[in-house]
């Protein structure tokens, strides 16, 4: 909570303990469950599909606060060890990492990476110690001053910077 005005919500966490799979729904997707332990404002049973169970993933975290400055805290359940269902990459990749919050250098070293292969890198990075992401933010750091050195002596540099036109908007 904010400290100045309580009733706003500054951040969640939302930590992943485990799936409900395809599998363990045990019907159709589209058919309906009652969900227990909660009813909707009117005091009806509420009642979702497997569909709207994945729909929900997405849904929560368009959650904003009045001033839009909230935040999320998305992480595994330590004890997790459960399989992630076919859905859930791309779930990640919709709201994975905010790669304009890393280091120029690094950005520009994770750039060519897709950004699946990125956010996949991501998920592994969780529950690293500090001293292992400065490692690898260093690691980062050294590989991107390679990859720069290597781009200024080859031809295609030489060849894009002759062509380069500081007017034209699409550069």
């Amino acid at each position: 909570m904010n400290k100045g005005d309580p009733s706003v919500v500054l951040y969640h966490k939302f930590i992943i303990s485990g799936f409900v799979s395809y599998k363990d729904w045990g019907r159709h997707p589209s058919l309906l469950k009652k969900l227990t332990g909660l009813k909707s404002l009117s005091g009806s049973k509420l009642y979702y599909s497997y569909y709207d169970y994945m729909d929900a993933f997405e849904k929560v975290l368009l959650y904003q606060n009045k001033n839009f400055d909230h935040s999320w805290l998305l992480m595994f359940d330590k004890k997790f060890f459960g399989q992630i269902p076919t859905w859930f990459p791309k779930w990640w990749e919709m709201f994975g990492p905010i790669h304009k919050d890393y280091p120029p250098l690094v950005q520009r070293t994770i750039a060519p990476v897709t950004r699946s292969q990125s956010s996949l890198d991501s998920v592994q990075i969780v529950g690293k110690s500090s001293k292992e992401l400065k490692d690898l933010a260093q690691q980062l750091l050294l590989q991107s001053e390679g990859l720069q050195s290597q781009e200024k002596g080859s031809p295609a540099s030489s060849e894009a910077s002759a062509n380069f036109d500081p007017n034209d908007p699409l550069f």
